[in-house]
């Protein structure tokens, strides 16, 4: 079976992460033919999905210059009828509009579309983010299948008009024998930050966004530390550095400092 994956970037992220580690899976087990279209970039996890042996086309949209967007929907269009998949498998609300254009193109495919979100509040998401969750709504019962990675999910996309007759939960799955304690990582890791041994650690790893809420995350450890709690609290995630001004000044402007460690997206532990 032929499928195409449309993903909006392939920056790392949850979804974008999930995709490769599906794309690992099926190179082993499945005979089936994957290839991936990225509506903006390769990212980081674009050359490790080419790594496996999987083509990926980026179309290289520019949601600010049109043009770059009639150009990539033209260059998707050639695409697809040159692969012809059978299923067209879209990544979060890009994805599923555009997968779901793109069965006009791919004769007798079927649309899947994979939500890997939760949404709280409608405020919290970009204005195109916006437009493309209200389209997908409107949209959401000509589709075969609708994905979502939690019931959470599931019941906050029919509150907002979600078809529910295609819709069905897949939770995230993890190989528990990839995670385990590492020794000589940790030492080195604690190092790198100048921690000793004995210091409590607390981790938050999430990319910089409201629905993450950090600034709840950095009012609780000044409470504990004014409670006289020692703690090492470290941040690691896209746009979670030294650099956002947004985090480090609401941390430098509280009654109680505390040690916090901005690393911003890191693969394992801060590189040499």
């Amino acid at each position: 079976m032929k499928i195409v994956h449309v993903i909006n970037n392939l920056d790392t992220g949850g979804a974008e992460r999930m995709l490769l580690k599906h794309l690992i899976h099926e190179k082993i087990s499945s005979k089936n033919d994957h290839f991936v279209i990225s509506m903006i970039g390769l990212g980081t996890i674009g050359p490790k999905i080419k790594q496996i042996g999987y083509d990926v086309v980026v179309l290289n949209f520019n949601y600010s210059n049109p043009l770059s967007v009639i150009y990539g929907l033209f260059k998707y269009i050639y695409y697809l009828r040159k692969y012809n998949p059978e299923v067209c498998f879209g990544w979060m609300y890009h994805g599923n509009l555009l997968s779901y254009l793109g069965s006009f193109f791919a004769k007798n495919s079927r649309v899947i579309w994979n939500i890997r979100h939760t949404i709280y509040d409608l405020k919290f998401e970009k204005r195109i983010t916006k437009i493309f969750i209200n389209i997908g709504a409107y949209l959401s019962s000509r589709v075969a299948y609708i994905i979502f990675n939690s019931e959470t999910s599931k019941i906050q996309h029919l509150s907002i008009g979600y078809s529910l007759k295609n819709s069905i939960v897949i939770p995230n799955g993890f190989n528990p024998n990839e995670y385990y304690k590492d020794e000589y990582l940790k030492k080195k890791f604690r190092l790198k930050l100048g921690l000793s041994s004995s210091d409590f650690v607390v981790g938050h790893l999430a990319r910089f966004h409201p629905m993450k809420n950090h600034r709840c995350l950095l009012d609780a450890a000044q409470i504990l530390k004014s409670k006289g709690y020692n703690f090492k609290f470290i941040l690691a995630g896209r746009g979670v550095d030294a650099n956002n001004l947004s985090l480090t000044n609401y941390l430098s402007n509280s009654d109680d400092s505390c040690d916090v460690y901005f690393l911003g997206e890191v693969s394992i532990y801060p590189h040499s």
